[in-house]
């Protein structure tokens, strides 16, 4: 009998956001193993694009309504935006018990209304709800589902840790309720994917019961455009790139490279929607941002004889994320600038990059060639066990 599966992802495609990719691709593995891949998420609006689009044909779409208040998921720039902004999120803390920075915080009957009725009218016995938003996993949790139903909980990314999703910032009764809730969906779910060991020890101790499996994230091996090997010499200039968003706290890094690279044969390109600290480089030459590139482009450009630069701070030093496993399945050594953590320790320990103290930036800046000259780089670094291919093999083994 062919597999069928739910899948719950409040920013599949076509809505916008990488928070769908990884469903996304999922979607077109599942479809090729022959399993009936469903889809609930929000409904998009008439112009929502996402570059994620291509992967989902032949999956089946449901769509709910976002109760989220659209301007608070907006950069509020004018006066009554900004009182529009405090009053929607003052009406969240006054109905909520929980997370009001959750984009589910007020769709709990909605949501579990829609994937029992996919549920049954399709005949589905697998559930796979992805978080965040957490809250949704917790509905899942709750729901009264059949026996039959298989339950996957995919938590990406830290619940009741860290400086995202406003968790930090939440009061000791909210704090306790998102707890609550996490431990419910440990409880529950029959089976719990998550990309990072320390976020398995740490659901563990909560929930000693719940089985809970590692898979770090992935790449699509499809897309992947492998380098040539190469070698810097002493007359080339260091090319170093960046993609994505450029977090908060790194004006100091960002000035240390500014002095560095002004003095030094290093050229940097940001390739980001994010304007933040490019203030700092307006009278360098040798540092460029450019608009935000397609997931296609960003594999052409590691191809060629560039090294990425990364940065990592305190919330994200254990975190290997998708960007990671992505260059590297490129073969493109990594520049990582930050702390010290789990992320420099797997690109020193498999000599897939150098790792640079953000207290040494100006002189390491300055040895940087040498450096990179001295690295021996992993070409032959296996990276299988970071394939959306393999993991989709793994994926159908868990589905009824």
């Amino acid at each position: 009998m062919k597999k069928k599966v739910l899948i719950v992802c409040h920013s599949y495609p076509p809505n916008p956001g990488v928070g769908g990719r990884r469903w996304a691709i999922f979607t077109k593995y599942l479809l090729d193993s022959d399993v009936e891949v469903h889809v609930l998420t929000k409904q998009p609006s008439s112009n929502s694009v996402s570059p994620w689009m291509t992967y989902t044909a032949g999956g089946i779409m449901h769509y709910y309504k976002n109760n989220y208040p659209s301007i608070l998921e907006s950069n509020p720039k004018t006066v009554i935006e900004k009182i529009n902004y405090r009053l929607a999120l003052l009406r969240l803390k006054l109905l909520s018990s929980s997370n009001y920075y959750d984009r589910g915080v007020l769709s709990e009957k909605l949501i579990n209304e829609k994937i029992k009725e996919t549920l049954i009218q399709n005949k589905i016995d697998n559930l796979i709800i992805t978080g965040a938003p957490f809250s949704f996993l917790y509905y899942g949790a709750i729901l009264n589902l059949t026996e039959k139903i298989n339950f996957i909980a995919d938590i990406r990314d830290s619940w009741t840790s860290g400086a995202y999703f406003g968790f930090s910032g939440l009061s000791n009764n909210r704090k306790r309720t998102e707890y609550y809730r996490l431990k419910a969906v440990l409880k529950k779910a029959n089976s719990v994917i998550v990309p990072y060991p320390e976020m398995k020890e740490n659901y563990l101790e909560l929930e000693k019961s719940s089985n809970i499996e590692l898979w770090p994230h992935a790449v699509d091996d499809e897309m992947v455009v492998r380098k040539e090997e190469f070698q810097l010499d002493s007359e080339n200039s260091i090319h170093l790139v960046n993609f994505g968003t450029l977090y908060d706290g790194l004006q100091g890094t960002m000035n240390s490279i500014h002095k560095s690279t002004m003095s030094n044969d290093i050229k940097i390109e940001f390739y980001t929607a994010d304007s933040k600290y490019k203030d700092i480089f307006s009278d360098n030459n040798n540092v460029v941002y450019n608009k935000i590139i397609h997931q296609k482009e960003v594999f052409n450009l590691l191809s060629k004889p560039v090294y990425a630069l990364y940065f990592t701070n305190e919330n994200i030093k254990n975190y290997i994320s998708t960007k990671y496993i992505e260059t590297i399945a490129t073969r493109t050594p990594i520049v990582l600038v930050g702390k010290d953590g789990e992320v420099s320790k797997f690109l020193i320990d498999n000599n897939l990059g150098i790792f640079i103290d953000e207290s040494d930036i100006e002189i390491e800046f300055n040895d940087l060639k040498h450096r990179l000259k001295k690295l021996e780089y992993n070409y032959n670094f296996d990276y299988g066990q970071y394939t959306f291919r393999n993991q989709t093999q793994r994926l159908t083994e868990l589905l009824v």
